[in-house]
């Protein structure tokens, strides 16, 4: 049981002394009825207490009385101290792990699975050290204990105690197996419910504008109505079984009376040990009970450390034992292979992108333009073929000198939950005030100034409280402060208006100066003068030249060239001009 919990936590060596400390509770618990059992034979014996005797056991259950409290406290601060402490580790290693990972990972798991891992499932994790497991142990070590010193006793009346324990196990085994399934189900639709809560809150414009919002949105209705189904049989999976497991412990119970009080009138059974067994048998009894209920949760809860367990058994991106540095920020791409979910993106794709110079990528839609670039950038490996910076593979170099290399523009800007500087400093945190500002200021971040707090605006998740022409240059200015020799510019204005546009050309045109600068364009316009371009598609590279050397060719790109200029020229409005009629629906796009 403890292997996903080893994978998780790493040592559960902290956990050890708090487990003693548990163990020592229980014995303090127990201990009056050792006491009792010595009041119950000196009185059968004797007849009488005496005054010394019974001064000393009120002192020694006085004593006692006192341990258990000053236990109890120990254990409970001790418990959730080292359990708190292991799960904030945990997270940690999670999340560094996570960011080890290739991005084919975040290709495979939605993000609220991904979330879940860091929230529920390590949440699962730390309530079992904080509330269940030590008390687990101890609540059957603790009855072990006991029965070992009734075998002294009785043999045979400690054999009926223990008969109940083995014929009850099956059941609490059944429970685990029932709990564990269900649980699985569960847990599935937990995270379908939280990617649907995620779909819902990030869509929720279009979802507006459909009027699909609240119950309209039959997806979330429906992640709701599963996860309650699946929440209400998994508190049923193991009540009947857990139920059966202590009701077979109880039967010990009067059965041992039975077999006891046969004993006892045949005179095999003296009535001291008659009495004890009577006394401290169902002390035995009651902590097994407890710990068959625990037994369930706990294979449930274990489900959540199984799953972050197989998260952390990913394997990383190899690692070079001796890193190499680059000789030079020359980019070339010799025979690039790869694929993903069966299917072929880049198929045999050589190409240069020379230090220094301007080098474009065009192509339509989904003839891997993008998955170009995550390779260069060594988001994911290449299938076969090599990709090389400066003559070194990039697979030999450590990732932070690749990462140090490079500054990355994509389209769909991320700014974090935090400040506008903030967000620009995450490329340099060593960086100063004044180098911010500076940043800012080449990246026209002018719009800055214009809110009450300045630099200290916070930008909401994601940047939600900018505009994209806004987030675009906030990203613009970071990549600038980075001053990374290599820049890769993924279409950074695809989608905005003219002003924004001619603003961030502007950045654009500061971040690129002396630098290797890799653009994926898809209006051809703004990669005209580009040094080279090169042209996929379908996974291939079928020209590479200057603008005007493939527009000379006459082959794919001036095809893309002519499309472009044509779409450019549409409009929409009417034949003929002249004002439309009143209540006319304009009947289509025409060529301007």
């Amino acid at each position: 049981m403890l292997e996903a919990f080893s994978v998780v936590f790493g040592s559960l060596r902290p956990l050890v002394y708090p487990l003693l400390l548990n163990l020592f509770y229980f014995m303090t618990k127990g201990a009056p009825y050792a006491v009792l059992y010595v009041l119950i034979r000196h009185l059968l014996e004797k007849g009488k207490v005496s005054g010394a005797l019974g001064g000393g056991i009120l002192a020694v259950m006085a004593g006692v009385a006192m341990l258990q409290v000053m236990a109890g406290i120990a254990v409970h601060r001790t418990a959730y101290r080292t359990a708190f402490q292991l799960t904030a580790e945990a997270r940690l290693r999670l999340a560094d792990h996570l960011r080890k990972l290739s991005m084919g990972f975040f290709r495979d798991h939605d993000p609220g699975e991904v979330s879940s891992l860091l929230l529920q499932d390590m949440e699962k994790c730390e309530h079992v050290f904080s509330h269940f497991f030590i008390d687990f142990v101890a609540a059957f070590f603790f009855p072990l204990l006991l029965l070992l010193g009734f075998w002294f006793l009785n043999p045979r009346l400690t054999c009926i105690l223990a008969a109940g324990l083995t014929l009850a196990l099956p059941m609490l085994f059944f429970a685990r197996r029932l709990v564990g399934r269900m649980g699985e189900r569960q847990i599935a639709a937990m995270r379908q419910m939280v990617d649907a809560i995620l779909e819902y809150v990030e869509g929720i414009r279009v979802l507006k504008s459909l009027n699909c919002t609240g119950s309209s949105f039959i997806r979330l209705d429906a992640a709701f109505a599963r996860l309650k189904k699946r929440s209400l049989r998994l508190e049923a999976a193991g009540a009947l079984p857990v139920g059966l497991y202590q009701m077979l412990l109880e039967l010990a119970f009067p059965l041992m009376l039975f077999s006891g009080g046969w004993m006892f009138v045949e005179g095999e059974l003296s009535l001291v040990v008659f009495a004890a067994f009577l006394v401290i048998a169902y002390r035995c009894i009651e902590p097994l009970q407890t710990a068959g209920s625990f037994t369930a949760e706990l294979r449930y809860m274990r489900l959540g450390a199984e799953r972050i367990a197989r998260v952390m058994e990913t394997q990383p991106l190899p690692m070079p034992a001796s890193p190499k540095r680059p000789k030079g920020y020359t980019f070339c791409c010799e025979s690039v292979c790869f694929g993903y979910g069966g299917q072929s993106v880049l198929d045999g794709v050589s190409a240069n992108f020379e230090a220094g110079r301007l080098t474009a990528i065009v192509g339509s839609s989904g003839s891997g333009k993008s998955s170009l670039t995550r390779l260069m950038a060594r988001f994911r490996d290449v299938d076969s073929g090599r990709i090389t910076l400066g003559g070194t593979d990039i697979r030999e170099m450590a990732p932070e000198t690749l990462a140090d290399a490079l500054s990355i523009v994509f389209q769909d800007v991320y700014l974090f939950d935090d400040t506008i500087a903030a967000n620009i400093r995450l490329a340099d945190p060593t960086a100063d005030e004044y180098k911010v500002r500076a940043a800012a200021k080449a990246a026209c971040c002018d719009f800055i100034d214009d809110f009450p707090l300045g630099f200290d605006t916070p930008v909401g998740e994601g940047g939600a409280r900018l505009s994209g022409g806004q987030r675009q240059r906030i990203a613009i200015a970071r990549a600038i402060l980075k001053d990374a020799p290599v820049v890769i510019l993924d279409e950074a204005t695809a989608a905005l208006d003219p002003e924004n546009d001619a603003l961030i050309q502007q950045a654009v045109d500061v971040l690129v100066r002396n630098r290797t600068v890799i653009v994926i364009a898809h209006r051809l316009r703004t990669v005209v003068r580009a040094h080279c371009i090169h042209v996929l598609e379908k996974g291939r590279v079928v020209e590479s030249g200057s603008h005007a050397e493939l527009m000379a060719a006459k082959g794919r790109y001036h095809s893309l060239w002519e499309a472009q200029e044509q779409a450019g020229r549409w409009r929409m409005g009417r034949e003929g001009g002249g004002n439309p009629p009143e209540n006319d629906v304009p009947q289509g796009c025409h060529v301007a």
